[in-house]
Formats: C-alpha cells, structure tokens, sequence
C-alpha cells in the first residue's frame, strides 16, 4: 500500500511487557489546499498528481479576487 496514513502501516502497536509499557504509533499527512485556487491540470501521469505536477504554476488557476485568496507563500521540508 501507499504512503501517508493508508495501509497497514498507519497505525502500529508496540508492546514491552516487562516494562508494562505499550507504545502506538499513528502516522498522519495532511494536505493543505487553500481556498480560491483549483487545481486544473488534466495530463496526470497517475491517479493523482505527482509532487512536479502539483508545483507547476501552469496547473493551477485563481478563482477568487487576488485579495481574497489568504496564502502568500507555503515554505515546507520534506
């Protein structure tokens, strides 16, 4: 299965009896897609788009007022 939280590896469980100690681990990502923007490519090399397809600004299109879409920039480290 895929990444981020789908499959069988999303959620573990880690026991230690002698310690008593028991350890659950929950892996998570999330996606943020800001509100007056859309996503309008129609070439996706899969199901979904790639991380090269989601950073090309010609894949994307403005649907609110420039004052109205509230990101300036995103600045992550993956």
């Amino acid at each position: 299965m895929g990444r981020g939280g789908f499959g069988s590896k999303a959620v573990e469980w880690s026991r230690q009896a002698l310690d008593s100690d028991t350890n659950f681990i929950n892996r998570r990502r999330y996606i943020l897609h800001p509100r007056g923007v859309k996503f309008t490519s129609t070439a996706l090399v899969g199901p979904s788009p790639t991380n090269a397809e989601l950073e090309t600004v010609t894949n994307w299109s403005r649907v609110f007022e420039p004052k109205n879409v509230r990101v300036v920039a995103i600045d992550h480290n993956i």
